[in-house]
């Protein structure tokens, strides 16, 4: 190819220098974001506080020695109604790297009755026997936290969305009271891996939706497992500030694969294991600092 008709460095390098300097300016202009366009959020920090009016859907246990431990129920054996009760909980972010976050999540719900008569054919709890038609009064409490490490996917000016990884801690709280004789039990989990996913929405006019699910697993004590689900609206006060609605659930499972399979596992067992599930209405309020 002849030199006449084909280009060469020098001036392809002195074209580009042309096309840049007559076009930078409209090219930087386009780059800058439109007045109207809401700008990103970049909070690196974020709280969110709830309270919560909830009741229980299912409550079984099996707490106590071989022996003097027999299955029964918070509402059919202990009598104990589903009553509304207020919980509270939790939520902490803090964000290390534009695509890493650390983030803290806690709440605690629980259960309380007034004294009642309990199943004709009475309850045994941590050891102890309470006979029939007793008259006592029953309390369940549950704490949860979670720490994970979360990847930010996406965090723009409409959506945030983020899957996190940790481990979490679940404790229980079991207490009967009667005239003359008393029990209570506690016992504690470490579920590991923690696994959570979150998503939130930026509608206009200050709305949101927001979407919160977790599961934790406890290998140690298969089949052990409790799983969360939050999901409700949000509505911007002030920059950084919104107040927010929702549903929320919360089940538990403490227990062992063998003793799903056979009442009787062995002499002496301990036994451990509990069956809780709530449903209630959250609203809180959230900062993004």
């Amino acid at each position: 190819m002849s030199r006449a008709c084909g280009a060469t460095p020098r001036s392809l390098a002195w074209a580009g220098v042309l096309l840049v300097s007559l076009g930078g300016p409209g090219w930087a202009e386009d780059l800058e974001p439109s007045p109207g366009s809401p700008p990103e959020s970049r909070a690196r920090l974020r709280l969110e506080l709830y309270g919560r009016l909830g009741a229980p859907l299912e409550g079984k246990l099996k707490l106590g020695r071989e022996g003097l431990a027999r299955s029964w129920r918070l509402r059919e054996d202990a009598r104990a109604p589903s009553r509304l009760s207020w919980g509270a909980g939790a939520e902490v972010d803090f964000e290390v790297l534009e695509w890493a976050s650390v983030g803290v999540s806690a709440w605690e719900i629980g259960q309380f009755t007034a004294r009642r008569r309990i199943h004709y054919e009475g309850l045994e709890l941590d050891g102890r026997a309470f006979a029939g038609n007793t008259r006592l009064t029953t309390q369940v409490q549950l704490r949860y936290s979670e720490l994970s490490l979360r990847y930010v996917w996406r965090n723009d000016a409409s959506i945030r969305l983020w899957f996190g990884i940790g481990v979490a801690w679940l404790s229980t709280r079991i207490a009967l009271r009667g005239d003359r004789l008393r029990a209570t039990t506690r016992s504690s989990q470490v579920f590991a891996p923690a696994l959570t996913y979150a998503l939130e929405a930026r509608l206009g006019a200050g709305f949101e939706v927001y979407l919160l699910s977790g599961i934790a697993v406890a290998p140690q004590r298969f089949p052990s497992v409790t799983t969360r689900l939050r999901v409700g609206f949000g509505y911007r006060l002030l920059e950084g500030v919104a107040l927010r609605l929702g549903l929320g659930f919360q089940n538990a499972f403490l227990g062992e694969a063998r003793e799903q399979l056979s009442k009787r596992v062995r002499s002496g067992h301990d036994w451990r294991r509990i069956r809780w599930s709530s449903l209630g209405v959250e609203f809180g309020v959230s900062w993004s600092l």
